[in-house]
């Protein structure tokens, strides 16, 4: 796949398979097809191409330029949805920041001291005797009798 190359950026794409077929019109049809081609990867702007084939090389390559088009529109709100979800956070941040208590104050924060300890919880034993089948394999083979009497036969 070749990529023209502009200042802003790849131009757009062009496979080499498209090359292969294009290269084998006469050259008035050569041009005609690339510069279709090009408008239609822009913006999917549909230039009339003549009869024949290559109009029939053009429909065969829109599907695919179509897609790469929407996966590219998709991908670019999917970056901008990220990049405000992350400034909203970096304000949220930074106001959590400035609306903190001042660290370096001259009053020290305690809490009072409870008179009765926290009691811990104990922690019980695992019951050693239950079998855990971990792996997937011998879980479809605990189970193949059951399966395979549920299935009709062949």
């Amino acid at each position: 796949m070749a990529t023209s190359h502009n200042k802003r950026g790849p131009k757009f794409k062009f496979d080499k398979e498209w090359t292969d077929a294009i290269i084998r019109l006469p050259k008035h049809y050569q041009d005609e097809l690339y510069n279709a081609i090009e408008a239609y990867q822009r913006d999917l702007t549909v230039i009339d191409v003549s009869e024949g084939v290559p109009r029939a090389i053009f429909m065969l390559i829109m599907p695919t330029i179509r897609r790469r088009y929407i996966a590219r529109q998709n991908s670019r709100m999917a970056r901008d949805r990220k990049r405000a979800v992350r400034s909203s956070d970096m304000k949220e941040k930074s106001s959590k920041i400035h609306n903190s208590p001042n660290i370096c104050s001259s009053e020290p924060e305690t809490e009072p001291i409870a008179a009765n300890p926290p009691q811990i919880a104990k922690s019980t034993p695992k019951d050693t005797n239950k079998k855990r089948h971990r792996n997937a394999l011998k879980r479809l083979k605990r189970h193949a009798s059951r399966r395979d009497k549920s299935l009709p036969p062949i």
